[in-house]
């Protein structure tokens, strides 16, 4: 028995380090070479300290946002709600630089049509970066927030509500969810300063953009590779203290086992309030920058060409994501089923993830990119290849699929597997005649997730895919600055709709998967 806890903590260790090599490459690359040019130039230094304050805002506005919804959906239920509530992942799966161009393709409609004066629909860069991603990732903190009062029981809920009312039934639910809330904005803020989308449409001089910049206009990558270090070392100078804090919490929130789930009740208010909100958010995060990327197309639509670019680019974006989510829910599954039984290996495995996670991805592509230029030619198929793209990028979201599974794994009914050992079932069997048959519909969305997440990922691609192979979006970000405004729209409108196709199979799948396998005794969590 030892020997196999042993075996499982090896396994659960050997995954975590996989997804930490790729960004410790850079680290170690930068540490035996010596500087061509100094990184602190002044330039970059402003361009770090925008994005300190593209962070810091960004945190702000999705902690205050998703908190208050994420609660109030959470504890009340409204029309559509369930609906609302899965439609929130949508803008996390997008790359931030769609919702950014529909935004500015508005603010220039505005501006033309409404009378004013002439800059009064110029709204600064970084004003309008943080609202841009501010909306986006709100439903980070506003899941982990609904999550984390799921995980509560419903005689809490009924105990506070006798005591004193809706109001204090809000109060200390807020006060239970906060840390792991907090936690979760801060990733968002953290996620921000690594996202080159926003910032380039915008015109905000980030330490992202200037990344870059420099490997993508200078192809100096030795600069690139120090500028993402320092990045990284930001990274982790704001992310590690909160994840040494925070993590116990949201794991224990978020990877809880439920006995008696958490019920949302109707109130008069409360439960449209939260309707609206869930509302507002998507609207403000989806519907209103797809109306704007719909502003050109209106006027000179281009979907025949748009389709066109799509289908060249159609084989390598299957590659990419196909191989990402392979390797991350594989992975992802294999930590799971290994890490099921202890809460401390859970928690420290979730707390490296989510910094890992949190580290730009140009530091892992550029880590990779720089030890294939080193490698002798045998070794093309690992680093120069289509294949390059999905492990890397695999690894990068990882922690999506680790989470989700881990869960999954977690909501296993106790009787299920207490009835195997009483009939004498060998493990093997326990395994695969009950527990993935259960985990299929949590196999199912993960491997979606990091499949979109994967092709969001539009610094990877550009750093590592083949020459000629590209993904979609890596495509429409090409081709937006010197095509045709309705190209570039029709372009954005067929991925946002291929996206939305895809989370609503995924839901709807889970949603059959998940009818046929419910038995009496399983908690869904």
């Amino acid at each position: 028995m030892n020997g196999w806890k042993t075996a499982r903590l090896c396994c659960v260790a050997t995954i975590v380090g996989l997804a930490v090599i790729p960004p410790s490459l850079l680290l170690v690359q930068a540490g035996t070479t010596e500087p061509a040019q100094s990184v602190w130039t002044p330039a970059f230094f402003r361009a770090v300290w925008q994005s300190i304050k593209l962070a810091g805002g960004v945190t702000l506005w999705s902690l205050a946002v998703g908190g208050v919804v994420g609660v109030s959906v959470a504890l009340y239920t409204g029309r559509g709600a369930r609906l609302l509530l899965i439609l929130q992942v949508l803008p996390l799966l997008l790359p931030s630089f769609l919702p950014s161009i529909g935004w500015s393709n508005w603010q220039v409609w505005l501006h033309e049509r409404l009378p004013g004066p002439s800059g009064l629909f110029q709204v600064p860069p970084l004003v309008a970066s943080v609202w841009v991603l501010g909306w986006q990732y709100t439903a980070l903190p506003l899941l982990t927030a609904w999550t984390a009062c799921r995980s509560l029981r419903a005689s809490q809920i009924e105990s506070a509500r006798l005591a004193g009312g809706e109001r204090l039934v809000l109060k200390l639910t807020a006060r239970t969810c906060f840390v792991p809330t907090l936690l979760a904005a801060v990733l968002a803020g953290v996620l921000s300063l690594s996202d080159v989308g926003a910032p380039l449409i915008f015109g905000l001089r980030t330490a992202a953009v200037e990344i870059r910049t420099s490997f993508s206009a200078l192809f100096d990558y030795s600069l690139a590779a120090r500028q993402s270090l320092v990045l990284a070392l930001l990274v982790l100078a704001l992310v590690s203290p909160a994840v040494m804090l925070g993590v116990p919490q949201l794991a224990s929130a978020v990877l809880a086992k439920q006995t008696q789930p958490l019920t949302p009740t109707h109130h008069k208010w409360w439960s449209r309030l939260s309707g609206g909100l869930l509302t507002l958010v998507l609207a403000a995060a989806v519907v209103i920058p797809a109306a704007g990327l719909a502003l050109p197309v209106v006027e000179h639509p281009m979907f025949g060409r748009a389709w066109a670019e799509i289908a060249q680019a159609l084989p390598s974006t299957v590659v990419f994501a196909g191989s990402a989510a392979a390797v991350a829910v594989g992975l992802g599954l294999l930590l799971s089923l290994c890490a099921a039984r202890n809460r401390r290996v859970q928690t420290i495995a979730v707390g490296v993830l989510v910094v890992v996670f949190a580290l730009p991805p140009a530091t892992g592509a550029l880590g990779v990119a720089r030890l294939a230029a080193a490698s002798p030619a045998a070794f093309d198929w690992l680093l120069r290849s289509q294949a390059t793209v999905g492990w890397v990028t695999g690894l990068h979201v990882l922690p999506v699929a680790a989470v989700l599974l881990l869960r999954a794994v977690r909501s296993v009914s106790e009787s299920w597997l207490e009835a195997a050992r009483l009939h004498g079932l060998h493990s093997r069997q326990v395994l695969f005649k009950i527990v993935l048959p259960f985990l299929w519909p949590a196999v199912l969305v993960s491997g979606l997730l990091t499949a979109v997440l994967a092709l969001a990922d539009i610094v990877t691609t550009l750093l590592l895919a083949p020459p000629g192979k590209q993904s979609v979006p890596v495509a429409i970000f090409t081709v937006m600055a010197n095509s045709p405004e309705g190209l570039v729209g029709s372009l954005c409108l067929l991925y946002v709709a291929a996206v939305a196709g895809l989370l609503t199979a995924g839901t709807a799948a889970v949603w059959l998967f998940g009818k046929t396998s419910q038995q009496p005794g399983v908690s869904n969590g």
